[in-house]
């Protein structure tokens, strides 16, 4: 919640906690590692932290590293590493993720839907239309049970997508641009009525890259 309303301090404070905590326990697939696994690298992408090493990519590989690690477990550490590779725009190890988390598709594990997850996957390593696939099932899957801050990301990405379909002159670039707007005045709607700063500044932004761009 801290990162969504843009308090970075607070979000600082909190993984350093959750951090002391992983250094105090033993190393292994437990509830300490699987929890800086996964929140470390959801928060660094919400508030704008990206392709920097932090001491969740450790906690993601000592889960995912270990046979004992339960799937549950397993999983949190693999959004982890999926959220990782799309910020560090990785191809591989995002193509790795997705393989495995695609059987994950239309499910929602604490942070985030598995379906924009996967848009995102599928974008880093080039599938676009996928991409444009799991963004539609994201929505639909947010709509229908009214996760109102996952929809509003959920735009935002999918309208990021959409831009960079949009580079040509033709008829599917205008109506993806069309699209990409609508897409965001949703997100923003969204994001401001919850007062969700990282994501408000970020939908605000993408009309001034749809006019730089075209």
């Amino acid at each position: 919640m801290e990162a969504n309303v843009g308090n970075q301090d607070q979000v600082d404070i909190h993984l350093e906690r959750l951090e002391n905590v992983v250094r105090q326990s033993e190393t292994g697939p437990n509830t300490a590692h699987a929890s800086l696994a996964l929140v470390s690298p959801v928060s660094r992408r919400i508030i704008g932290i990206v392709k920097q090493q932090s001491a969740g990519e450790d906690s993601i590989n000592v889960v995912l590293s270990s046979p004992s690690a339960t799937p549950y477990f397993a999983t949190w550490a693999r959004i982890g590493a999926a959220l990782t590779s799309v910020m560090n725009v990785d191809p591989i190890p995002a193509g790795e993720q997705y393989a495995i988390l695609k059987e994950l598709a239309g499910t929602f594990i604490l942070h985030a839907s598995v379906d924009r997850v996967l848009g995102l996957l599928a974008k880093t390593t080039g599938k676009l239309d996928d991409a444009a696939a799991h963004f539609e099932d994201a929505l639909a899957f947010c709509r229908k049970a009214d996760f109102r801050p996952e929809l509003a990301w959920t735009c935002c990405d999918y309208a990021d997508l959409l831009i960079d379909l949009s580079t040509s002159s033709d008829t599917t670039a205008s109506d993806n641009r069309a699209k990409a707007i609508s897409l965001l005045d949703e997100s923003l709607a969204i994001s401001t009525e919850l007062g969700m700063r990282p994501l408000m500044e970020r939908a605000r932004s993408r009309p001034e890259r749809l006019t730089a761009d075209h």
